[in-house]
């Protein structure tokens, strides 16, 4: 990703920032609500120095909390329909995360 200096620092600042509370709380809810802030950020730097591949991330990222949230809101609700939040799936997230964060601090794609 071709960023300057200063906006990957701050974005992948934010990143170990997120990974480290994901991984410190057990709650789905405080979990997601860490998730979200790579969106936000990713939104707050693309709009000062475009880059196609950040607002890619921010939009994959941004739907997929979507995605989550409303699974959450369904199941809290005790719909028997639900799908649910499968087993594993935000120890993937912050594996995808760290995986995020090397792959900017060795300016991969």
């Amino acid at each position: 990703m071709n960023l300057s200096k200063n906006m990957q620092n701050l974005f992948i600042k934010e990143l170990k920032f997120v990974l480290k509370n994901m991984k410190a709380t057990v709650m789905l809810a405080e979990k997601l609500y860490f998730f979200s802030a790579i969106y936000a950020v990713a939104n707050r730097i693309f709009n000062i120095e475009f880059h196609s591949e950040l607002v890619f991330i921010h939009n994959v990222i941004q739907s997929t909390h979507q995605l989550i949230s409303n699974n959450l809101a369904i199941a809290s609700q005790g719909h028997e329909s639900s799908v649910g939040i499968p087993d594993g799936l935000f120890d993937g997230l912050e594996n995808a995360v760290e995986e995020l964060i090397a792959n900017i601090s060795n300016n991969q794609d």
